[in-house]
């Protein structure tokens, strides 16, 4: 179950760089690996594993962030060069 989330968020990861649609299918993938890691009810207690996916989220939270105020930011400067 986790190798299977660990799996959806390296693709997920990976879609980043493509485009938006890869992006949207594998943000999916991500969501049905969570919620039949969810409803496996596994222990994961200091589980090696899952501190590596705990540290991608992360990673891929602040690139998202990123991205997210790139696009902002860049709409508010081509309005104001209009």
């Amino acid at each position: 179950m986790l190798k299977d989330l660990q799996n959806s968020l390296n693709k997920l990861e990976t879609a980043f760089t493509a485009n938006p649609m890869s992006v949207r299918e594998d943000a999916n993938l991500v969501l049905v690996a969570l919620e039949n890691l969810e409803k496996s009810k596994l222990d994961l207690k200091e589980d090696k594993v899952l501190k590596n996916i705990v540290a991608q989220i992360d990673r891929l939270s602040i690139q998202n962030e990123f991205k997210l105020n790139l696009i902002k930011d860049f709409s508010k400067y081509y309005n104001k060069k209009k």
